[in-house]
C-alpha cells in the first residue's frame, strides 16, 4: 500500500532522518513509527520489557580473567 506525504516539511524531516541514520526513507519512517508506538504504549508493558532486558543482562557472565584487564601507565594511557 502506497503512502503519499504532501507536507514538504515532513518529507524533508524524513530525508534528514534517513541521512543521519544512514538508512532508507522507508526504514527511517518505520523506525520513527516504532519508537512512537513504543513510547505511547502501556507503561506496565514497557516496564515488563525493561525488566526482561535487565534479566538478560544479568545472565551475561562476569569477566574474571585478570589478563583481560587493561593496565594504565602514569600518563593515563593503556599499556
Amino acid at each position: 500500500m502506497a503512502l503519499q506525504i504532501a507536507n514538504p516539511q515532513v518529507v524533508e524531516k524524513i530525508h534528514a532522518l534517513a541521512r543521519q541514520l544512514g538508512i532508507s526513507k522507508t526504514a527511517a519512517v518505520d523506525r520513527a513509527v516504532d519508537c512512537l508506538l513504543l513510547a505511547s504504549g502501556d507503561f506496565d508493558q514497557r516496564k515488563a520489557q525493561m525488566y526482561a532486558l535487565l534479566r538478560q543482562f544479568d545472565q551475561v557472565p562476569k569477566q574474571t580473567n585478570e589478563a583481560m584487564r587493561i593496565q594504565w601507565d602514569d600518563n593515563g594511557l593503556p599499556t
